[in-house]
């Protein structure tokens, strides 16, 4: 795992995230069946008195929708960056499958798939989750003004207090002119103003979500800034001491490269300060292009750089200083600012939970190699 590169683990980190957000979101599809569940028990037992077959048909096909919308995100995978959509999806069409057939006394329920897309932190979720609430808002209207629970207002146009329709004893009730134009005014008068009051909703969410947006995103930048070394971009010694501590100690076999800049004094002294920083970012640079993904590196010292693998395989760890030795030759190709890219190398290998003296193992076969290179500047 080679985690220096933060974009990667940004990705990595949101991939995460996301798969949680969508079992959470496949739960809260169970909660869109448990509403008309209860809601067709008490009508069972006489408590409500929709009609039966209305209350049966709710269940039934917010049912279908919910163990389809598990199927699909099962078959795609919590962590496809896909999945959210057909989880969010999945919870709308429940809801407004259920206020077409049972119209108002499901309208409270419309801002919930606005309220669940709030975990995403993406202000891209929370409109894609407001517009396919809008459409679901204007079909289950439409809907269930035909086929549902129809709300009588919209049938028989009253537009007062029960006073204008009622008797003073409140046993007649007055005729009231029937809709003449329901497509239009189930437009303008139902669908219209909660689809206003919805967006009202959804700028409260978009706010909260990018203030939970922006929270993570700086508290990941603090995490980074914590673990990895500025100069360098490969992890720093807090981070290797934590690691030392607490991960390297339960894997069973690992290898360790230990990397000691040759030349740093010498390059302060002669060339300057500025000249030793742009040596240590050159042997930096090549340890990461050599070490790819196959390990985790850290700047343990001024000079000393080490890479901890996951395993023994002596072939990887040499084709690891292999490729280091030639990205390093290259750098020096054609190189006029006197600085040599060099740096003495010694490797070991062990059980994890001896990390710290393979470490010192390892720091041991470099110094004989340093002793070499010393002795060939003599």
């Amino acid at each position: 795992m080679n985690i220096y590169n933060i974009e990667g683990n940004k990705k990595h980190s949101a991939t995460a995230y996301e798969a949680d957000a969508n079992r959470f979101s496949v739960k809260c599809q169970f909660l869109t069946m448990i509403f008309p569940f209860i809601t067709w028990i008490l009508n069972c037992a006489g408590i409500f008195t929709v009609e039966g077959r209305l209350m049966s048909m709710s269940l039934l096909f917010t049912f279908v929708v919910t163990v389809l919308t598990v199927v699909i995100c099962s078959i795609l995978g919590m962590d496809n960056k896909i999945t959210k959509y057909f989880a969010m999806a999945g919870i709308v069409i429940a809801i407004f499958v259920q206020s077409s057939i049972l119209t108002y006394h499901m309208y409270l329920l419309i801002v919930l798939p606005v309220i669940y897309s709030l975990q995403y932190g993406q202000r891209k979720m929370v409109y894609y989750t407001y517009i396919l609430s809008v459409i679901g808002l204007a079909i289950s209207v439409y809907i269930g003004y035909y086929g549902g629970l129809c709300d009588a207002n919209m049938v028989v146009l009253t537009r007062g207090t029960i006073k204008e329709y009622v008797d003073a004893g409140g046993t007649i009730f007055n005729a009231a002119p029937v809709n003449d134009n329901p497509a239009l005014k189930l437009l303008l008068y139902f669908i219209v103003p909660r689809a206003m009051l919805l967006f009202a909703v959804v700028l409260m969410v978009v706010h909260i979500s990018d203030t939970i947006a922006n929270r993570a995103a700086n508290e990941e930048h603090l995490k980074y800034m914590s673990e990895i070394d500025d100069m360098t971009e490969v992890y720093n010694r807090n981070k290797y001491l934590d690691m030392v501590r607490a991960y390297y100690p339960h894997i069973p076999e690992i290898s360790v490269i230990f990397w000691d800049v040759n030349g740093l004094k010498y390059t302060n002294d002669n060339l300057g300060h500025e000249s030793g920083d742009i040596l240590i970012k050159g042997i930096a640079s090549s340890i990461i292009k050599a070490v790819d993904n196959a390990g985790m590196i850290y700047r343990i010292g001024g000079d000393e750089f080490v890479a901890i693998l996951e395993g023994n395989d002596d072939t990887i760890v040499d084709d690891i200083i292999a490729r280091y030795n030639s990205i390093a030759d290259k750098k020096n190709e054609n190189r006029y600012d006197g600085i040599q890219i060099s740096a003495s190398i010694g490797k070991a290998y062990g059980a994890g939970r001896n990390i710290e003296d393979i470490v010192k193992k390892a720091d041991a076969n470099m110094y004989i190699q340093k002793k070499k290179y010393k002795k060939s500047r003599e």
